[in-house]
C-alpha cells in the first residue's frame, strides 16, 4: 500500500522523535495499537464524519491515547489540532516501514494461485534476500486469476513468475511481432 507524503512526513517525525527521546519501544507499541484501532471501519468512519464536532473527536482521541506514552498523546493532539486525523489509518503502515528500515528489513507480498505455507514464504524470502540486500518479511495473498506460479511485490518492484504473467508477455510479443509475408 502506498502512503501519502504527508503521512510519511508525520510518521518519520514521530519515529525520529521516539528514538531521540529514548522511547522507541513504547511508541512503536502505541502506533501499532492505534493502527489496529483505526483498521476498524467504524472507527475510521467516526473520525472521518464531518457531522461529529472536533471537540468530540478530540475527547475520543484522548481516551484512545490515555494508555499511550506522553509523546504519542501529544502527537495525537497535534494531528487533531492540525485536522490531520485522516492520516491515522495509514500512519501505522508508514511508521512500521521506518521501524523495518531501521532493522534492515522490508515487507513484501506474494500473490499466488493457492495459499502458500510459511515454509514456502520463508524459501521465497531467502531466495530474494540477496537481490534486495535486506531481510524480507512476506505475506501471501491468494489470487486465483494467476493460474499458477507467483507474483512478488517488494519495495514497489514486481517479480512476475506467474503463468498469467508469462501468457501476457507472450501475447504482447505476438502482437508486437511483424508478420512475415512470403
Amino acid at each position: 500500500m502506498n502512503t501519502s507524503p504527508v503521512t510519511v512526513r508525520f510518521a518519520g517525525a514521530l519515529f525520529e522523535l521516539s528514538r531521540e527521546k529514548g522511547a522507541a519501544a513504547e511508541i512503536d507499541r502505541d502506533v501499532e495499537r492505534i493502527g489496529v484501532e483505526f483498521a476498524e471501519p467504524s472507527v475510521r468512519a467516526y473520525f472521518a464524519d464531518a457531522r461529529v464536532a472536533h471537540a468530540e473527536k478530540r475527547k475520543h482521541l484522548d481516551l484512545l491515547g490515555a494508555s499511550c506514552h506522553a509523546l504519542t498523546q501529544n502527537f495525537l493532539r497535534l494531528l487533531a489540532d492540525k485536522q490531520r486525523l485522516s492520516i491515522l489509518p495509514e500512519l501505522a503502515i508508514a511508521y512500521r516501514r521506518f521501524v523495518l528500515r531501521e532493522r534492515g528489513a522490508v515487507e513484501g507480498e506474494v500473490e499466488s494461485a493457492r495459499a502458500l505455507s510459511p515454509a514456502d514464504l520463508a524459501e521465497i524470502a531467502t531466495a530474494l534476500t540477496p537481490f534486495f540486500k535486506k531481510q524480507i518479511l512476506l505475506t501471501n495473498r491468494v489470487e486465483p486469476a494467476l493460474l499458477a506460479g507467483a507474483r512478488v511485490v517488494v519495495e514497489n518492484r514486481m517479480i512476475d513468475a506467474s503463468a498469467q504473467g508469462r501468457l501476457d508477455a507472450l501475447r504482447a510479443q505476438m502482437m508486437a511481432a511483424r508478420l512475415n509475408s512470403n
